[in-house]
């Protein structure tokens, strides 16, 4: 079962980005909402080009669990949380893809931002999935449909 943040609020649109490619202003924060249930797959417009991010918390032992938001190319594109996946729409062409931990998780864990870079086709589905964990190591994948 897939949870779907279905509205997604900014509290604040200035600041500083967290310093990692791909994320927008470190300030900005989401308050996360989900729906249950079952969601169709968005096919692309032929021009352009969707990402799925989809959030795995089975493996994260810590509660509350984290919000985590998602930017692409420097500005955020939405968050989730706890076993839940957002999706967007973007251009053809290379992009910086970042995820980061919106608060403080845990003694020891403090704030977490992991990013990475990626081509994107038109017409193309990719998808990442994030794998949280209480522990340091943790995984990321990439599938192109």
């Amino acid at each position: 079962m897939f949870l779907l943040p279905s509205v997604l609020f900014a509290q604040a649109n200035a600041g500083k980005a967290l310093g990692a490619p791909g994320c927008g202003p470190a300030n900005q924060k989401f308050d996360v909402k989900t729906e249950k249930g079952q969601h169709p797959v968005t096919q692309p417009e032929p021009v352009k080009a969707i990402i799925y991010v989809i959030q795995d918390d089975t493996s994260f032992e810590s509660h509350p669990r984290p919000i985590t938001r998602v930017g692409v190319d420097g500005s955020w594109v939405g968050a989730m949380r706890s076993n839940s996946y957002l999706q967007t729409s973007i251009e053809p062409g290379e992009h910086h893809l970042c995820a980061s931990w919106q608060s403080f998780v845990g003694i020891g864990m403090g704030m977490k931002v992991a990013a990475l870079h990626f081509t994107a086709e038109s017409g193309k589905i990719i998808l990442f999935r994030g794998e949280g964990q209480v522990a340091s190591r943790a995984r990321t994948g990439r599938n192109q449909v």
